[in-house]
């Protein structure tokens, strides 16, 4: 288990160029070859990422405990696994450290560590509406704790078949947890906690969860596109948990994913109403993840059952997606900063706009500010 104690200690991460909370956020316009981007990401962000090293050695090696003396063998599995699933996130990864002087371990370091200790989920929230006054909406707050790892990136790859996606980024990383692409398919994400199934083994060749949303909006155009990829990719890793998928395209199509191991569940909570909070409500799954309890999830999930039902059948608006988003109080409030979780990032997609407004947190003190895709990409810009 993880040495949270630790975390006391982490350095704390000042950054350079990316944005401190509650600043307007820096967004990356980048476009070309993966190769390309890996190295314009590098170039524009190579002091927070040499600078991110600190904080992540002591992450790996303290809070946790992965001994030193496995860095290297570790490294290389993890680049066979990318050769295997995404040989394009390499090329991204080869590109960052060449511009940066960051080694390309330490980068694979980064991307895979949920796989190096034990990734039992935090408290991120999702809430998709098929319908409002805006046409489909889809909220998401990410419980990713206060450090100030983030920014946002308008990505799109010269590549045949590739999607542009509008997303959130953290310093280092190719993958995210949220986004939209320029098909209008929006996803959001919870993870999924699954107590015991750390102890069974997990294939090396699979699909690591945190790189699901990334792959859904590179490779899908639509809710029906994004549940079929979904069933067709390996196994996730780790088994010790998955993921939670919240689909909605610019046609109004919903559905939530439940994805962990060879699991793939598709559900719809409400008509009208999808959620994510980190607990499944599928009474085989929650079965399957060996009795894993999230009485916090289940507490978010009566608050936004509550909520949606005082509409009393009305169409919900945008105002009340945000309302319920910024909540902090109560029994089931869905932006939280305390010990016990915090929400850094807040954003609401429309898939018929085409937009991401983000809240570059708290959620329930900053207010969003509207991000869209560039009509002619090209050239990276801030």
């Amino acid at each position: 288990m993880p040495n949270w104690s630790q975390l006391e200690t982490i350095p704390h991460f000042v950054p350079r160029r990316i944005t401190p909370r509650g600043r307007p956020m820096l967004l990356l316009k980048l476009a070309g070859t993966h190769t390309e981007i890996g190295r314009q990401r590098g170039h524009a962000l190579g002091e927070d990422m040499r600078q991110f090293q600190d904080w992540l050695r002591h992450f790996i090696l303290r809070v946790m405990e992965f001994p030193e003396s496995k860095l290297d063998a570790l490294a290389t599995r993890l680049e066979k696994n990318l050769v295997h699933n995404a040989p394009w996130m390499l090329e991204e990864i080869h590109g960052m450290s060449e511009a940066s002087d960051v080694p390309v371990r330490n980068i694979l370091h980064a991307n895979f560590y949920a796989l190096i200790g034990d990734a039992m989920g935090n408290w991120c929230s999702s809430v998709a509406v098929r319908q409002s006054d805006q046409g489909p909406l889809l909220g998401q707050n990410l419980d990713i704790g206060p450090e100030d790892f983030h920014y946002v990136e308008e990505w799109r790859p010269t590549v045949r078949g590739a999607r542009a996606v509008l997303r959130h980024m953290k310093v280092t990383m190719c993958r995210h947890e949220c986004g939209i692409n320029d098909a209008g398919l929006a996803v959001a994400s919870s993870n999924l906690p699954a107590s015991m199934q750390h102890e069974k083994p997990w294939d090396w060749n699979g699909t690591h969860f945190h790189f699901l949303p990334t792959f859904v909006l590179r490779n899908c155009a639509s809710v029906a596109e994004a549940i079929e990829y979904l069933r067709g990719l390996p196994p996730t890793i780790p088994s010790s948990a998955g993921y939670q998928l919240n689909l909605l395209d610019a046609s109004g199509n919903m559905a939530v994913v439940d994805k962990t191991n060879d699991r793939t569940v598709v559900r719809q909570c409400e008509p009208d109403l999808n959620f994510t909070s980190n607990c499944t409500l599928d009474d085989e799954f929650e079965r399957w993840l060996l009795g894993a309890p999230n009485p916090d999830g289940r507490a978010r999930v009566a608050r936004v059952l509550r909520e949606w039902k005082q509409l009393n059948g009305s169409r919900p608006t945008r105002k009340w997606l945000e309302t319920l988003m910024r909540t902090d109080s109560g029994d089931g409030c869905l932006c939280r900063w305390s010990k016990s979780g915090y929400s850094r990032l807040g954003f609401i997609f429309s898939p018929t706009a085409g937009t991401m407004d983000i809240s570059n947190g708290p959620p329930s003190q900053v207010t969003y500010e509207r991000c869209t895709f560039t009509e002619e990409p090209g050239r990276m810009s801030s």
